[in-house]
């Protein structure tokens, strides 16, 4: 029911994790200053999303998971 993604950041800079669903859809967006971050996903429905990590002007990383219920 959660998910934590953790990245790369060591400078504290301003980092945006967006999750995409199948569809292209952002589903969630959060900004954090630390070097990881949890979303609750109880609510998604089940499928495979996209997790982005965006630095100040960069795409830094993606990756995929997948939501079971």
């Amino acid at each position: 029911d959660v998910v934590n993604i953790g990245f790369n950041n060591t400078n504290r800079e301003k980092v945006t994790v967006r999750v995409i669903n199948a569809e292209g859809k952002v589903v969630i967006e959060s900004t954090t200053n630390n070097d990881f971050i949890h979303f609750d996903i109880s609510y998604l429905p089940a499928g495979i999303y996209i997790a982005q990590v965006i630095k100040p002007g960069q795409l830094t990383g993606t990756n995929k998971f997948l939501v079971r219920h």
